[in-house]
């Protein structure tokens, strides 16, 4: 009877291995590929500067929610009625472009956020920060991956594995000064505890200033949250958001509302006593209507090209430039924005020393070249952790080449002359960084009868 059950476990490994292969779908902390097909696929993963950025005194005096309001004001588009569009399709053009005020903006953007530390902000100034991090990471992500196998994506959940729609809200892509982060992890444990404390009155005003890039999550100010308006901005958003169809509208004395709302109900009710009071607060008379429904989700982009409508203001503005005279997009420093206090580098790895070593396993790829930021971490009790946070680019079985991100951390162990770091997640992770000739090897494998990939980097 042991032998019947060992057959049939081993079975349904090799059923489960033989069905990725099928696919082409691999998954990692932060790393998602999609191959079905001989195209090249747009990785969509961890939001770290696409160039090196070298900041002067004047640029370290600009605060992140500066930064976030820059970026607002310019690709955020009011139009007739006080709703708002994204415009993606310029977004993607300065990118695709390599425009430098672009990258230096958006770059110094996801520079500070891997770097600021919350906790030494206020409680407004805290939120304001979260509140940008999302609407800006929901943005960018949908910047990073606007075209799939040529074709401008629709919808955020666009960037998702096909059989896990949500898989792209979940997925850590936020890299913040405690580690990387999902969108729904900074809205479930960063943003929700600021304005549903334990202790203290509950504001679901929050609900409705995150957008998530689509029509139907919540409204999108075209200028950044600010610790000294925020009340204001908040009272501002729930306004706005109720005037608009979209979110609010009444058909034959019925209320019918975002369904977001719904999701929030509880919440909304213990905060303001019900639903009516809430509506009430922001401008819709309980008078008007007798009984309260919920639209259908929309997870369409807010796009201008998807919604296109007239603009309230006709000319868009120019992007600024944040970073005088920077000399090329190569840079020197590619890892320096991951300095912090608890958070030292110690190597910058980007020379193949062998794409795919030899070892007990088969390894599906080769690794073709590499940009890997090798950190490690002080943790709160004295001891560390150790991680990359990187590009590579890589050949699989059958020649198709891709450039995907890496993003690993776990506790790290100091051997003397090597540091080691091994962590089970949805793969298994070990790195072995030998210090005295500077080299990395990284391993990662699937389960125990698939290897995904082993190489070695020099690093300097």
């Amino acid at each position: 009877m042991k032998g019947f059950f060992l057959l049939l476990i081993l079975g349904l490994i090799l059923f489960s291995s033989c069905k990725d292969e099928k696919t082409g779908f691999i998954t990692e902390r932060g790393t998602e590929s999609t191959t079905s097909g001989p195209e090249k696929v747009q990785k969509v993963d961890i939001l770290i500067p696409e160039t090196p950025i070298e900041e002067s005194e004047e640029t370290k005096k600009i605060s992140i929610n500066e930064l976030y309001d820059i970026f607002f004001k310019t690709f955020v588009l009011t139009v007739e009625g006080g709703d708002t569009r994204i415009n993606f399709k310029r977004m993607h053009e300065l990118r695709i472009s390599q425009d430098k005020d672009f990258l230096n903006l958006v770059g110094l953007i996801e520079k500070r956020m891997a770097t600021t530390d919350p906790e030494t902000l206020d409680l407004p100034e805290k939120k304001a920060f979260y509140i940008n991090a999302y609407n800006f990471a929901s943005i960018r992500l949908v910047n990073k991956g606007y075209l799939q196998k040529g074709k401008i994506i629709t919808s955020i959940r666009d960037l998702s594995n096909p059989i896990f729609k949500n898989d792209i809200l979940e997925r850590s892509t936020i890299l913040l000064r405690d580690g990387t982060h999902s969108l729904d992890s900074i809205l479930k444990n960063k943003i929700k505890p600021l304005f549903f404390p334990k202790k203290g009155e509950l504001d679901p005003r929050f609900v409705l200033a995150l957008n998530g890039a689509t029509m139907s999550r919540g409204l999108l100010l075209n200028r950044a949250y600010q610790a000294t308006s925020l009340e204001e901005q908040l009272n501002e958003v729930n306004t706005k958001a109720l005037s608009l169809s979209r979110f609010a509208k009444i058909e034959n004395k019925e209320l019918k509302a975002a369904k977001v709302l719904k999701w929030y109900r509880k919440e909304i009710e213990q905060a303001y006593g019900s639903m009516e009071v809430f509506f009430g607060t922001f401008g819709i008379d309980e008078s008007l209507y007798h009984k309260i429904d919920y639209q259908s989700f929309n997870w369409d982009l807010n796009s201008m090209a998807l919604y296109p409508a007239p603009l309230e203001v006709q000319k868009t503005p120019d992007l600024p430039e944040i970073i005088e005279d920077q000399p090329s997009v190569l840079g020197e420093k590619p890892c320096e924005f991951l300095k912090s206090e608890n958070v030292e580098v110690i190597a910058h790895c980007n020379q193949v020393f062998q794409g795919n070593l030899e070892g007990a396993l088969r390894y599906k790829v080769t690794v073709e070249s590499a940009s890997l930021c090798l950190y490690k971490r002080e943790l709160t009790d004295g001891e560390y952790s150790m991680g990359i946070v990187g590009d590579i680019t890589e050949t699989d079985q059958d020649g198709r080449l891709e450039s995907l991100s890496l993003s690993v951390e776990g506790e790290m162990d100091d051997k003397g002359e090597e540091y080691r770091m091994r962590i089970v997640e949805k793969v298994v992770s070990t790195l072995e960084y030998e210090k005295s000739s500077k080299r990395l090897m990284v391993r990662q494998t699937r389960n125990v009868l698939r290897g995904l990939r082993k190489f070695s980097l020099q690093c300097e």
